[in-house]
């Protein structure tokens, strides 16, 4: 039985699906969308950093980095999603570990007054973190140095520059080689068209 399900994943995987598990609502602009909240997978040197990516768009609707690794740090990288997506987060699903950051009181708490409904995947499969890790992945071999940033600023500063050319100039072969920031103008084009 565990080898079936894990070849399910794979196919999932493959296949460039979302497992049945973490498909959406109705969210940003009437699309099915997910918004996933992954933990910090590994440290910029002593910075904990924690992700907010739409999954319908790959665009990294929020973003929050510190020295700790508490819930403030999530909870901050959702209220910068909230305000990216100006406040229409009804109904949006938020996927992320089992982390207690992800389990606190004060994370509930943020989601529930956001109206956004809170997933949390099963143990172990990768299939969850696909899109964090891929993300990761970029960011440490484009921009982070060998021996890391000497100064917490010096590594906000190149993150945070990262970020923006990932929204705005990345191109995503899952988004027919556009970034981001242009999938979402064409599409809200053509949601006004329609």
């Amino acid at each position: 039985m565990r080898h079936r399900h894990l070849r399910q994943q794979q196919m999932t995987r493959q296949r460039g699906q979302i497992p049945p598990h973490m498909i959406g609502v109705t969210g940003h602009r009437g699309r099915r969308t997910l918004v996933v909240i992954q933990p910090p997978l590994q440290p910029l040197g002593h910075r904990e950093r924690t992700p907010v990516i739409d999954i319908g768009t790959r665009r990294l609707v929020g973003y929050s980095m510190a020295e700790h690794m508490r819930a403030e740090l999530v909870v901050d990288a959702l209220n910068a999603a909230v305000h990216t997506r100006g406040g229409q987060v009804s109904g949006v699903i938020f996927n992320s570990d089992h982390g207690a950051q992800y389990t606190s009181t004060a994370f509930a708490a943020a989601c529930a007054a956001a109206g956004i409904r809170r997933s949390m995947g099963a143990v172990g499969p990768s299939a969850d973190n696909a899109l964090a890790e891929s993300f990761f992945a970029s960011l440490k071999r484009e921009i982070l140095p060998i021996d890391g940033w000497p100064t917490t600023a010096q590594a906000r500063l190149a993150v945070f520059g990262w970020l923006t050319f990932y929204n705005i100039h990345r191109r995503h072969s899952a988004l027919g080689y556009l970034s981001p920031a242009e999938y979402e103008k064409r599409s809200t084009m053509l949601t006004a068209a329609a």
